[in-house]
């Protein structure tokens, strides 16, 4: 793999590739072994062929791009389960405001700059990997830049019942269910960020329900229908 010294990639970082197939399973994770000459040698072969070249995107179907998306993961502050063997019960970081009675209102916020989040989120639950639950951020806005979330057991980012708040270039890859899930919250913005890999969980709902899946899912604040994007 050719790269240009200016990546700033480092010997040990680990490294995303989406698939170029129709299957959307076919993304791996992989880490730098050695990197001389702009040559990028990883500590394990592929096991899915990606597509690279520019003769692979000659003809492009509906103005998409099909070659792979490679992106960086690793990061200098690192979130994760104290035991990786606890995935998919991973960790989760969880921002809200608290109200007691007859105490000041205590408003949560929180500000993630270069961080990744690795193996967080808790399967079948609300518990995202970063999550947002009834945070106001009336005076200011909660931020999430420049982060890595992935190999979670549950969505990457969720906005419950929350508002004023920003996630940009940040990298969301191989989560549970959904990349980023949005419900009742407004006054939001995603701008230049990346989610691939999104899988579905491993249920049977009765009743021929289908379950609720999506790469970037946004429910109405104030009702409607919930979309896909």
């Amino acid at each position: 793999m050719n790269a240009a010294d200016t990546l700033g990639w480092q010997v040990g970082d680990l490294i995303g590739i989406a698939g170029s197939s129709y299957s959307h399973d076919q993304q791996e994770i992989v880490q730098i072994k050695t990197i001389s000459n702009g040559v990028i040698t990883f500590d394990t072969g592929l096991s899915y062929r990606h597509y690279g070249s520019s003769d692979a995107t000659k003809y492009l179907i509906h103005g998409i791009d099909l070659r792979s998306e490679v992106v960086l993961l690793s990061r200098n502050i690192r979130i994760k389960p104290v035991d990786d063997a606890s995935v998919p019960w991973g960790c989760q970081t969880l921002t809200t405001d608290l109200i007691v009675p007859s105490m000041t209102p205590l408003i949560g916020k929180s500000i993630f700059s270069y961080v990744e989040f690795s193996k967080c989120g808790q399967y079948d639950t609300q518990k995202a990997a970063v999550r947002f639950f009834n945070s106001s951020n009336w005076d200011s806005e909660s931020v999430v830049t420049q982060c890595a979330i992935h190999s979670g057991g549950a969505a990457g980012i969720d906005f419950d019942k929350s508002k004023n708040l920003v996630v940009n270039f940040t990298n969301v890859f191989k989560t549970t269910q959904f990349g980023i899930k949005v419900k009742g919250s407004d006054n939001w913005k995603l701008d230049n960020n990346r989610f691939l890999g999104v899988k579905q969980r491993d249920v049977v709902l009765n009743d021929g329900l289908v379950d609720e899946s999506g790469i970037v899912y946004i429910c109405p604040p104030y009702g409607g229908d919930c979309k896909n994007y």
